[in-house]
Order: C-alpha cells, then sequence, then structure tokens
C-alpha cells in the first residue's frame, strides 16, 4: 500500500479502504471553484455577471478598488434565469474609522456596501451562501476597507423565486462607478 491518493475525476469521489473520502458529485456537477471573468468597475451606474451556475451553495464577490462619485452606497442584487430580486432584501451595511466614528445604513433594495467618503475605493470581498435549496434562501456578508482606513461590514439575507444564476453590482441615489476598480466572481 502506498501513502498517495490520486486525483480522481469521475462522479463516483475517492475512497480508501472502502470510506469514502470525498463526494464529488453535485446535481450531476462536481465540487470545485471556479470564477467569472474579471470586470471593470469604473464608469456607468452598473456591472453584471451571468451564468452562475444552479449548482453554486457558495458565491464570493472580490472588489478591487471600486468607489463612486457621491456619498451613496452600492447595493449587489442577485437573482434567477428571469432577473435580479429588486426588493426584498434585509440588509445592512456599516463603517469604522479609527476608533469612534461609526456609520450605518440598511437596504430592501440589495445587499448594501456603504462608503465613508466621495471617491474612497473599496478592497473587500462578499460572500453569498444559499442556506435552503428547497426554498431559494440566500445570505450575504461582506468585509473589507475604504481607503485602507476605514473598516467596512455587513450583511443581510433574501428569499429568491429560484436558484440564483446572476448577481448585478449597483449604485444607488444619483452615483455612478468612477476610478480604476474592478470585480470578479468565484463560485463553488
Amino acid at each position: 500500500m502506498t501513502d498517495t491518493i490520486a486525483e480522481r475525476t469521475g462522479g463516483a469521489g475517492v475512497t480508501c479502504a472502502g470510506v469514502l473520502l470525498q463526494s464529488s458529485a453535485i446535481a450531476g456537477d462536481y465540487l470545485r471553484m471556479a470564477s467569472k471573468t474579471s470586470q471593470a468597475v469604473s464608469s456607468g451606474t452598473s456591472v453584471s455577471f451571468t451564468g452562475i451556475p444552479t449548482w453554486a451553495r457558495r458565491i464570493t464577490i472580490v472588489f478591487s478598488g471600486v468607489s463612486i462619485t457621491t456619498n451613496d452606497a452600492f447595493i449587489v442584487q442577485i437573482g434567477p434565469s428571469g432577473g435580479v430580486a429588486t426588493s426584498g432584501y434585509t440588509s445592512s451595511s456599516n463603517f469604522i474609522v479609527g476608533n469612534s466614528a461609526y456609520s450605518g445604513n440598511n437596504s430592501s433594495a440589495g445587499f448594501l456596501i456603504l462608503p465613508d467618503n466621495i471617491g474612497s475605493a473599496y478592497v473587500g470581498t462578499m460572500t453569498i451562501y444559499l442556506m435552503n435549496p428547497s426554498s431559494y434562501i440566500y445570505v450575504a456578508s461582506h468585509t473589507g476597507t475604504f481607503g485602507g482606513s476605514v473598516s467596512a461590514f455587513g450583511g443581510g439575507g433574501v428569499t429568491l423565486s429560484g436558484l440564483m444564476t446572476q448577481l448585478t453590482i449597483k449604485t444607488t441615489g444619483a452615483a455612478s462607478f468612477d476610478a480604476s476598480g474592478s470585480a470578479n466572481v468565484f463560485y463553488e
């Protein structure tokens, strides 16, 4: 017997001495992490990612240098193939400056990310989990920083009409995206 387990790509999983170590089949697909193509989030008011597979149970959005032109916020809206949900979210976002200054807000229109200042660039992640695949309940949380000196965090939930296949990153109020930000979506 050797100490090496060969890579297994078939749907049956990997067994060792009759014990299943990893089951790779999920609704006809295999456990893996995949990503979309990174997109510029540097102008306009929204950026969309489509084609997220319905088997995805965890979706992570990575933001790099995303900023907006006003003190309004930006949101993430998710949805099934029929379109993103624009209401029904329970979402809040907060930021802390140093040890004392704190601010927060909430939104029912999407998962909220609240900036601290005009032009502050957001670097962080938002992770969205499928909590219940039979009732389409999704829960999200985000953490990051604006400009390296402001901590940002928040979360929320929404019930969709089907399994998530798309998302949109969208400004609120009169804001538009500026600077040279980008975002990407990873799913597993």
